[in-house]
């Protein structure tokens, strides 16, 4: 993400003035890995993503590259809808 997206982490890291713990959570620091695939709101979100177009689970994937791969796999197979 090349530190793009304005995390808790990121904005330290330009020294502005934030909370440094996930603003969904509470639970744990910000981090973009936090917010893809470690933070329980998000995967919540992606749960209901997956369940309202009727998706491959979001819940089979376990680390960092679950998002990617997750939409990688929705990509080549397509919703279960088209099928």
């Amino acid at each position: 993400m090349h530190d793009r997206v304005l995390t808790a982490e990121n904005m330290q890291k330009k020294n502005w003035d934030c909370d440094p713990n996930c603003q969904f959570c509470l639970v744990a620091p910000e981090t973009i890995a936090h917010l893809l695939s470690k933070c329980n709101y998000t995967e919540a979100v992606w749960n209901e993503i997956a369940y309202y177009w009727d998706l491959p689970s979001y819940l089979e994937l376990h680390d960092l590259q679950r998002p990617f791969d997750w939409m990688k796999q929705i990509t080549e197979q397509g919703t279960k809808k088209e099928k």
